[in-house]
């Protein structure tokens, strides 16, 4: 390799804004790994975090928040200065968002474009300020090399310091790479030629390889988009590098610093049955899983290295099932003493969640996304919605803190699967409420790559993609989002949500803060239990229950079918109060603190 220059950085890697500050890119940081353990210096420059220094942390996190949303107000604030204009209007007969805009008004999604034009202003002002220092700071460093990290809303505020940073530097090599390269978006990015080079799927090796052959030998591919060969093997992957988070984080008083850590790719379930909704599958993305033993020992070095009161964040899309025996109980015996997130499927068992919490995994993500099995069937989740509120249920009592979903105007959903839904709602108040979200059609999705199958019609980008991108781009081959027409009653008639709205409300207002509401049991003494009930809903403040009692609710601590002609005094009582409930013609217990005898000895 050639001799480093003093003060020359050769590779900086760019995590631009939107991204939050409160964990770093795991991405780049696999990078910065790889290129040292073969000499090469490299840098990670947080651009996001030079402008959360600009504007304050509190007004940049909430600019993270209104990016969150498919109206791209990420993209949309660097729109200006990435392309010396104002942007685009949507069309006048741009009209297929109609339904879906009334759905997340009707459902309280607020737009991230919805501040006034003043503020606006400020916040374009401050992103062309940004782009301008920044590009100041990047190109301080001399690199040949400049790699962009695009995973989020953050195409735009790339295209802006590429073109920046050409101008001062030339000769640099400016680089694309992350999730919206995939497929025809890559394409397209490639073809507009605002970077030198276009990065398509996982660049850990290719990326590196192309550094080496540069800088060594002065050699680059003929064409602009490089499709990158996914690592059969992720144990041999470096851990990620996070030195340059860590400098660049520490002014900045964040409430807690969340460390990302990978354990697997892709998504064992969707690789059988995709998610109907799910674009995470892309044409790239295989499920492939690290060794137990590799996932210890990183998680271990990082427990060292990261300070006091930094929580562990596993980017799986989807828990490996071979960890409930040989991962987690290797981290239970360890103890990291820190607070690990994992996304699960939502059927998980007993005694797979005790797993994970002995294991110090205290939060989950599980994808639920509705407790109606019919809707379920249509999302092609594999799950029902008894197994699912057990699951819940086995959670709160574990002391799990589960996050979920429950999508609205799905494609051929039918306003009795949301009255089902609203029966439900206010009988699990005890458990952590879920947020109300309308689907939108994903790129490399089913509803999109089969959607006429789905009944779906007249697919086009979602009107951010018109605000934020020029016309030189062909938006349909960009977009990851995109608006259509199909069958939905919840879409056509959003009246027909309003219990379903109403009941989420008031769970969520429960659960502001504490007490949370209770249905729990406790043993009085051999022969006597104790249920406290403070749901809304509650029938009974305290109620007493004896042995038998006690007994069917043990036996149905997983759903179990309805018995029919048979009469039980005791089990109409327990559904009159709401400790039992009846879903898709079978009881679930769903009161807290019933031991499970046959899973806990």
């Amino acid at each position: 390799m050639r001799q480093p220059v003093a003060g020359v950085i050769p590779v900086v890697l760019v995590v631009p804004p939107i991204y939050p500050c409160g964990m770093p890119a795991v991405g780049v940081s696999i990078l910065k790994a790889e290129l040292e353990g073969r000499n090469i210096l490299c840098r990670v420059v947080y651009v996001n975090m030079i402008l959360a220094g600009m504007m304050g942390l509190a007004k940049y996190d909430d600019m993270c928040g209104m990016a969150m949303g498919d109206d791209l107000a990420g993209e949309c604030a660097f729109s200006k200065c990435a392309y010396d204009l104002d942007g685009s209007v949507i069309p006048d007969n741009y009209c297929s968002q109609d339904d879906v805009a009334r759905l997340k008004e009707k459902i309280g999604h607020s737009s991230g474009m919805g501040v006034s034009p003043e503020e606006w202003e400020h916040t374009e002002a401050l992103c062309a300020l940004l782009i301008d220092r920044a590009t100041r700071e990047i190109v301080a460093l001399k690199p040949q090399i400049i790699g962009f990290s695009c995973i989020l809303q953050q195409l735009n505020a790339s295209i802006a310091l590429a073109r920046m940073i050409k101008r001062d530097l030339p000769e640099t090599i400016c680089a694309l790479g992350g999730y919206n390269c995939e497929g025809a978006m890559g394409e397209e990015i490639a073809d507009r030629g605002f970077f030198d080079y276009v990065f398509q799927g996982e660049a850990d090796f290719t990326f590196v390889n192309f550094c080496t052959n540069y800088l060594c030998h002065g050699a680059l591919p003929a064409e602009r988009l490089i499709r990158c060969a996914p690592p059969e093997d992720l144990n041999s992957i470096p851990m990620p590098d996070y030195t340059d988070y860590f400098e660049q984080s520490r002014p900045f008083t964040l409430e807690q610093r969340i460390i990302p850590f990978e354990s697997s790719r892709g998504c064992w379930w969707g690789q059988k049955h995709q998610c109907s909704f799910c674009g995470i599958n892309s044409p790239t993305n295989r499920f492939r899983s690290k060794s137990a033993e590799k996932v210890f020992a990183e998680m271990e070095s990082l427990d060292r290295d990261c300070p006091e009161g930094v929580a562990f964040f596993a980017t799986d899309a989807i828990c490996p099932t071979s960890y409930f025996t040989d991962l987690f109980p290797k981290i239970a015996a360890r103890g990291f003493h820190r607070e690990i997130f994992y996304e699960v499927k939502s059927n998980l068992t007993f005694a797979q969640l005790s797993a994970m919490k002995s294991a110090g995994i205290a939060k989950i993500q599980p994808g639920v996304e509705s407790l109606s099995t019919r809707l379920l069937r249509l999302l092609n989740k594999g799950s029902n919605a008894g197994d699912t509120i057990r699951m819940l249920r086995d959670c709160r009592d574990l002391g799990i803190s589960a996050f979920w979903n429950i999508l609205v105007g799905i494609p051929g959903d039918k306003s009795e699967d949301y009255a089902e839904q609203a029966r439900l709602f206010p009988l699990l108040q005890h458990l952590i409420p879920p947020i109300l979200i309308p689907i939108t059609i994903q790129r490399f999705s089913p509803y999109f790559e089969y959607s006429e199958e789905h009944g779906i019609t007249d697919v086009r980008p979602v009107s951010g993609y018109y605000r934020a991108f020029p016309d030189v781009f062909d938006r349909m081959r960009l977009a990851m989002y995109f608006s259509a027409k199909f069958p939905s009653e919840s879409r056509e008639r959003p009246g027909i949500l309003d219990l379903l709205i109403e009941h989420t409300r008031r769970w969520r207002l429960r659960w502001q803060k504490p007490p949370y509401p209770l249905l729990e049991l406790s043993r009085l003494d051999d022969e006597r239990w104790l249920v406290v009930d403070t749901r809304d809903c509650a029938r009974e403040s305290e109620t007493v229950i004896d042995a038998p009692t006690y007994a069917v609710l043990e036996m149905h601590l997983t759903p179990r079918q309805r018995e029919p002609f048979k009469e039980d005094e005791r089990l109409d009582r327990l559904e009159e109060l709401g400790h039992l409930v009846e879903i898709d013609g079978k009881l679930l217990t769903i009161v807290c603190g019933v031991k499970h005898i046959k899973t806990l000895k």
